[in-house]
C-alpha cells in the first residue's frame, strides 16, 4: 500500500520486417497512476525488425486488497495477435513467502 510500482510491457519483433502495432494497456484496478501514466492507454508503436521495445506503467495502490490486472493486447491490422494473462494482485503490508523460488 502506498508503494510505487512499475510494470513493463515488452514487445519483440522477431521478423525481418518492421511492424507497426497497436498496444492497449491499463494499470491494475484500484491503482492510481503516477508520473505520465494513464489509467488506460492505446498506443501505436513501430518496432524495427529483430528489435525489442518496452512500455512502462507506474502506479500505486492507496489501500490493501485483491485487485485484477487486465490483459494488455497487441493488434496488427485490427486483429489481436497477442495478449497477456489476467493477473490477480494481492496488495498488503505483510510479505508472505509461499515458495522460495518466488522470493
Amino acid at each position: 500500500m502506498n508503494t510505487p510500482y512499475q510494470c513493463e510491457i515488452i514487445l519483440t519483433n522477431i521478423s525481418n520486417q518492421p511492424k507497426t502495432v497497436n498496444l492497449l494497456f491499463q494499470i491494475p484496478n484500484g491503482a492510481i497512476p503516477l508520473k505520465r501514466t494513464k489509467y488506460i492507454e492505446s498506443k501505436q508503436m513501430r518496432i524495427p525488425s529483430f528489435h525489442t521495445e518496452k512500455q512502462l506503467m507506474q502506479f500505486y495502490f492507496p489501500m490493501d486488497g485483491v485487485f485484477q490486472h487486465a490483459q494488455s493486447n497487441i493488434s496488427l491490422d485490427s486483429v489481436v495477435i497477442a495478449k497477456s494473462e489476467l493477473e490477480t494482485l494481492e496488495v498488503g503490508r505483510k510479505r508472505i513467502i509461499s515458495k522460495v523460488e518466488n522470493f
